[in-house]
């Protein structure tokens, strides 16, 4: 059976976590975990005018190829859409969970979500690159004022089985982990470096 362990937001909200490894590095203990529930994401259908450039033009694009396009509402937004999120994925016996970790905060639904039909599969740019999709489901849909406002996991394979984030977290030798959001990027790297030799040791 996983090693579990709870990480508590700022208002003391639990998120389970699946603990994959363990490492020290200079008298710190990390640890790389995984949510135990389905990440989610709140997304909003852009709906302002598009300004077309000469790279649209060369490439024979106009205002319809740009219709549909999905963005992240700010925190100010979510934080009054998150009501009609949660009542309409209640329809489907699904919870949302909303957790706060400083600045960043984290969706995850609890519930039987159900298998997607081929319209609720959608490819999303998460990044700044347009070429880079990633694959999403679609739960739910609800407008506020006047925006309209989309609710996404990523897709289940055969066994129900989702991506989610790898989650870094820091064990002190007092109290809660904690996860680490802002970290340098080499940290990453050096941690990588020691569990790719701890697989060597195995």
């Amino acid at each position: 059976m996983a090693e579990t362990l709870v990480l508590l937001d700022t208002q003391g909200r639990q998120l389970l976590c699946e603990v994959h490894r363990r490492v020290e590095l200079e008298g710190v203990t990390y640890i790389l975990l995984t949510p135990a529930l389905p990440v989610a994401e709140i997304l909003v259908w852009k709906d302002e005018e598009v300004e077309l450039g000469a790279k649209d033009f060369l490439m024979g694009l106009t205002e319809d190829d740009y219709e549909g396009t999905l963005d992240e509402p700010d925190w100010e937004d979510m934080e009054k859409i998150l009501p009609t999120a949660r009542a309409v994925l209640a329809e489907q016996n699904l919870n949302l969970h909303i957790l706060m970790f400083d600045q960043v905060h984290f969706l995850a639904v609890e519930g039987d979500i159900p298998p997607p039909s081929d319209e609720d599969l959608l490819e999303i740019s998460t990044t700044d690159d347009e070429d880079e999709l990633e694959r999403y489901q679609l739960l739910a849909t609800f407008y506020h004022e006047d925006r309209h406002y989309g609710v996404f996991v990523p897709p289940g394979d055969e066994d129900g089985n989702r991506d989610t984030p790898v989650l870094l977290a820091v064990q002190p030798q007092v109290g809660d982990p904690y996860p680490l959001f802002d970290f340098p990027p080499d940290l990453m790297e050096r941690l990588q470096i020691l569990l790719s030799d701890d697989e060597d040791d195995e």
